[in-house]
């Protein structure tokens, strides 16, 4: 099965640490585990897990660096045509391959983890959810949603106010 990329952009280098080191202690091994970010708030996972850390050549008003397989694909900058066509591949449509480029110009730090399976996915998808990054995108045939709790685990509070 080809890869199922499942990308998230975090607000903060703290927040995508917790991120990525969540989908290692899931199982998910750091090979399928990318990383878009500005070359000052690298998080500190990216340095100690990834690889493939590459300098994305463009105009801009900070450098950024990649790491995984994304740095790999943006090896050559994330402005050509060649880019665009390998995000389809990995099953981005053009519109969110235009959005997820744009986060990087804004200096977004964007994750990314190659899923093989479903399964797999899902575990990125709630990782993701739970660590509270924003934009989680998924390939289009794949949908999760969040589970609300069991009236009866829902915590009643009202007995201990009393």
């Amino acid at each position: 099965m080809s890869s199922l990329p499942v990308f998230a952009d975090a607000l903060s280098r703290l927040q995508a640490d917790i991120a990525i080191i969540r989908l290692v202690r899931a199982g998910i091994p750091a090979a399928r585990i990318s990383a878009v970010f500005p070359q000052r708030r690298a998080p500190n996972s990216v340095c100690c897990w990834l690889k493939t850390f590459t300098n994305i050549p463009r105009a801009s008003h900070w450098p950024v660096a990649a790491a995984g397989l994304l740095g790999r694909l943006f090896r050559r900058g994330f402005d050509s045509a060649e880019v665009r066509r390998q995000l389809e591949t990995l099953g981005l449509p053009l519109e969110t391959s235009k959005r997820l480029r744009e986060k990087i110009a804004d200096g977004r730090i964007v994750l990314c983890m190659h899923a093989r399976t479903e399964s797999e996915a899902a575990v990125a998808w709630h990782v993701f959810h739970h660590v509270g990054v924003e934009n989680i995108t998924l390939p289009a045939d794949l949908v999760f949603t969040p589970r609300e709790l069991p009236s009866s685990l829902t915590p009643v509070w009202s007995s201990l106010a009393a």
